[in-house]
């Protein structure tokens, strides 16, 4: 069953707190909020790049087994001076792995290597010839931003591995649901051993 950032605190919290939340609970639900944010994003981050590393020749996203758990899919996205308009920021991974597929009701778009040029002009200098002469449509991503290479289609739709930060608290939250139970243990016991560093030095000023 598909979960949410809010629930996966709440569940930390009521554990935290054996049981009960309360507004004198040991930390709060957006703490934690934040922690669990932080944690799926470097438990992705891992697994995908020790894959990424230990096929060290693969660039092939289906050979890296990108699983369907940790994708968020957007669709009808608007497309505005070739720029992409994506809810969520997409996480930084080797090749662009962030971004899973890109595609239309009438193309499916290939990744192109950013080799330069502005996103005003939409040029490549390196790919520009290779690229135009195949008659494919292809994607690029520049800083953060996800641009359809000289394509003036309105929409479209990209299936990419969302910045856990940038979803909604309320939105399907991407993960597996044996990375949930992992996300939850790990908290709870750093939570718990902050906690007691917090106490220990409280008592040892009082000594």
């Amino acid at each position: 069953m598909a979960t949410t950032r809010t629930k996966l605190a709440e569940q930390i919290v009521r554990i935290l707190d054996g049981g009960n939340i309360s507004d004198d609970s040991r930390i709060s639900k957006r703490e934690v909020m934040a922690l669990i944010d932080q944690e799926r994003d470097t438990l992705i981050r891992q697994l995908i790049e020790d894959r990424f590393y230990t096929k060290s020749t693969t660039t092939n996203k289906a050979e890296l087994e990108i699983t369907g758990d940790f994708i968020t899919l957007d669709t009808g996205l608007s497309v505005s001076s070739n720029r992409v308009e994506l809810p969520s920021q997409p996480i930084t991974l080797p090749n662009d792995m962030g971004i899973v597929r890109v595609f239309s009701s009438s193309y499916e778009y290939i990744r192109m290597p950013y080799g330069g040029g502005t996103s005003s002009a939409n040029t490549n200098p390196l790919y520009h010839n290779t690229v135009t002469s195949t008659g494919k449509k292809f994607w690029y991503i520049q800083g953060n931003e996800l641009y359809l290479y000289q394509d003036a289609t309105a929409t479209v739709s990209v299936a990419y591995i969302a910045v856990s930060s940038t979803l909604a608290d309320t939105a399907t939250y991407p993960i597996p649901a044996d990375m949930e139970s992992i996300i939850v243990k790990n908290l709870v016991e750093t939570i718990n051993l902050l906690k007691a560093a917090e106490e220990d030095f409280k008592n040892n000023n009082l000594g």
